[in-house]
């Protein structure tokens, strides 16, 4: 959750460092949240039906995906959010500070 936290701020051109204490549009971040939600009820859910434990990662994390995926088509983001990644961000910023140098 915390990944799509810094998506959202990445897509709202925000530095991701100290951003979630700005306020900016977290639609993907927002719809986890619900998703991580329900996943939740589902598991207990199905534990108090089944009577017997379940693992909880078995409802959370198709949950959690299906909104991100959920979310990214209906913003027209899908894409983007395939793409993103953060450690080609430190190496441009690390290979940007060893030419001013």
């Amino acid at each position: 959750m915390a990944i799509l936290l810094r998506f959202d701020a990445v897509r709202a051109t925000i530095n991701p460092k100290g951003a979630e204490y700005l306020s900016f549009p977290k639609p993907f971040f927002y719809g986890n949240i619900i998703a991580y939600a329900f996943g939740l009820f589902v598991t207990v859910f199905v534990m108090y039906y089944f009577q017997a434990a379940q693992p909880a990662l078995l409802y959370l994390v198709p949950a959690c995906l299906g909104a991100s995926l959920i979310v990214s088509y209906s913003l027209g983001a899908f894409n983007e959010l395939c793409a993103y990644d953060e450690d080609t961000k430190k190496v441009e910023t690390n290979s940007e500070s060893k030419k001013t140098e």
